[in-house]
C-alpha cells in the first residue's frame, strides 16, 4: 500500500525517526524523505512549539489531530493529520482545500489499517510485507546498506487446530505474535504471512551476521510453553 497509495503517508517510531512511508512523499519533500530521518526533518513546523505541543500531545497518547501548518505567501493551505500508532505516530498530510475532517481522517486510518494488518494477530500483512521487501531490496545497492530476512513457521501448527480446535490455534498465534514483536529491537516489525508463518525484516548499515542476535531472541521466546485451553504446552 504505501508504495502506491496517493496518500502523504507517513510513520515515525518511539525516537522520531522515519520508518515507514509512501513514495508520494519523497516526491514532495525530496532528500528529506529517507528511513530513520527525524520528523523534523520532514516537518520542520513541529520544531515551532505553537506546532510542536500539539504533536507531541499525540505521540504520548492522546486523540489524533489535525495541525493547520504555516505557509508561505501564494502557497496552498497544508495541513497534517496526527495519530497514534503501536510504535510511534503517522502522519497524513493534505494539500490544498477540501480536506477531511478529524472523523473522516480517523476513518480512513481505520481503513489504512485494516488494508495492511492482519485482523487476528494485528502483524503487519502479507501485502505490506511484500511492499517492505521491495523497498529493502530496492535500498541494497545503496552505500553500507545491507538485508536481511527472518522467516518464522510454527511446527505442528495445523495438529494444534486440529486437536485443541480453531480457537486455540488463534490464541497460539496471538500469544507468537506478541512474542515475536517483543523480542524485537525497536524500529523492527513482524508480519504474518500466512498460517503459522511470520516473517520478520532487518535493513541497516550493519551486517548480516549482526542479525542473528533479533533472529535467535525470537525464536528463545517461542521455547517457552503457551497457555491453550488451560494446559501448557510447547
Amino acid at each position: 500500500l504505501l508504495a502506491n497509495t496517493t496518500e502523504l503517508l507517513s510513520f515515525y517510531d518511539r525516537d522520531f525517526c522515519l520508518t515507514h512511508y509512501a513514495t508520494k512523499l519523497k516526491g514532495v519533500h525530496g532528500g528529506a524523505v529517507a528511513p530513520g530521518a527525524a520528523v523534523w526533518e520532514i516537518y520542520p513546523s513541529f520544531l515551532d512549539a505553537r506546532y510542536r505541543d500539539e504533536f507531541l500531545r499525540v505521540f504520548h497518547g492522546g486523540t489524533p489531530a489535525s495541525i493547520d501548518l504555516p505557509r508561505s505567501s501564494g502557497e496552498a493551505p497544508r495541513s497534517v493529520f496526527v495519530f497514534g500508532t503501536a510504535n510511534g505516530v503517522g502522519i497524513i498530510e493534505s494539500r490544498g482545500h477540501g480536506g477531511r475532517s478529524v472523523a473522516e481522517e480517523q476513518e480512513h486510518v481505520i481503513l489504512l489499517h485494516q488494508a495492511t494488518h492482519d485482523v487476528l494477530t494485528g502483524l503487519q500483512n502479507r501485502r505490506r510485507f511484500g511492499e517492505r521487501l521491495q523497498q529493502a531490496l530496492a535500498a541494497i545497492g545503496e552505500p553500507k546498506q545491507k538485508a536481511a530476512l527472518l522467516q518464522i513457521d510454527l511446527d505442528d501448527f495445523k495438529a494444534v487446530n486440529d486437536t485443541l480446535g480453531h480457537g486455540a490455534g488463534d490464541t497460539l498465534l496471538q500469544l507468537a505474535a506478541g512474542r515475536n514483536l517483543a523480542a524485537l529491537p525497536a524500529g523492527q516489525s513482524a508480519y504474518r504471512l500466512g498460517g503459522g508463518e511470520c516473517a520478520c525484516r532487518h535493513l541497516g548499515k550493519e551486517d548480516p551476521p549482526g542479525t542473528r542476535r533479533p533472529a535467535r531472541s525470537c525464536v528463545d521466546a517461542l521455547q517457552w510453553p503457551v497457555g491453550l485451553n488451560g494446559n501448557p504446552h510447547r
